[in-house]
């Protein structure tokens, strides 16, 4: 330990001017309280959005269980559930 502080001591040219004294300075908290509040907002809009995923997700699926669809919106509505479902996991 005694090297470790030597060595600092030589590399700042000995006069210790690498030693910070004083109380700390307590953080700011604005920045925290902003970065919280930011994700929360996004964390909700995220829920709302699995929420909104799942509500299409059955809509489609009853949907597609009538058969009254062409082959082409058929398609596309499987297409539109497979993207769902993967991105629901």
């Amino acid at each position: 330990m005694i090297r470790v502080i030597e060595e600092l001591l030589r590399i700042s040219g000995g006069d210790g001017d690498f030693i910070k004294v004083g109380s700390p300075t307590p953080p700011d908290l604005t920045g925290i309280d902003q970065v919280l509040e930011a994700w929360s907002e996004e964390r909700g809009r995220s829920i709302e959005c699995v929420l909104l995923l799942g509500r299409v997700h059955r809509l489609l699926s009853r949907i597609l269980a009538a058969g009254q669809l062409t082959d082409q919106s058929q398609r596309e509505v499987k297409r539109l559930l497979r993207v769902i479902e993967f991105h629901r996991e």
